[in-house]
């Protein structure tokens, strides 16, 4: 018997706290404006920021566990005073036919009846070990000989990357088009300094699914 541990963010949770984030935080701030006392209101700003991250962090992540004996992946969720997840039926590797990556970490299994997320934090500030996950992979590849797919293989499985890639193509020259038309009728501004940031994924993104459909 090997056992595991899996530092998981659920992404549709995230999804979720950045939207009731958006939402809590200028009620907040509006509310502490109107306290007289300026000490007052920073400090409950403050408050309110750092218990609104502690309940994001509680709430969209989790350590899982996940222990292996005679081939059944049996999974355990560490408990935590709110926000606990539900726990995964325990399946047989046998079972699993499909295996998603990103960025060369394990993120998802499936089965004809599930899909287990274990899409693990990836920041630095967590100082999370990706040694388990990349062991795990390797055990996966290996007992089920199936090879991992990433988000760009799933699109192009559907039939959606030719039309995302045309997409993002005709995204790029409209954006070198508004870049060409603003310098010369106004002229650089300090609000040209995001398109580059933008331009930048998106040719990123168009290089990957080039090779992809290539």
């Amino acid at each position: 018997m090997t056992t595991y541990h899996l530092k998981v963010m659920k992404r549709n949770r995230i999804l979720g706290s950045i939207l009731v984030f958006a939402i809590v935080l200028p009620l907040c701030a509006h509310f502490s404006g109107e306290i007289e006392s300026k000490l007052i209101s920073v400090v409950m700003l403050i408050a309110t920021i750092g218990s609104l991250m502690l309940l994001f962090y509680l709430f969209s992540f989790g350590q899982l566990q996940i222990t292996i004996s005679d081939s059944i992946l049996v999974f355990k969720w560490k408990d935590k005073l709110f926000f606990n997840f539900k726990n995964y039926d325990a399946i047989h590797l046998e079972d699993i036919d499909g295996i998603i990556v990103e960025s060369g970490m394990l993120v998802k299994i499936k089965t004809k009846t599930n899909a287990i997320e274990l899409r693990e934090m990836q920041s630095e500030f967590f100082k999370v070990n990706h040694k388990d996950s990349l062991q795990l992979l390797k055990i996966f590849i290996k007992e089920t000989h199936i090879k991992p797919k990433d988000s760009w293989d799933i699109w192009l499985d559907k039939g959606w990357l030719t039309w995302a890639y045309w997409i993002n193509l005709l995204i790029l020259i409209l954006l070198f088009g508004i870049i060409i038309v603003y310098l010369l009728v106004i002229g650089f501004t300090i609000k040209l300094f995001l398109l580059p940031l933008i331009i930048g994924q998106l040719i990123n993104f168009h290089f990957k699914m080039k090779v992809r459909l290539t």
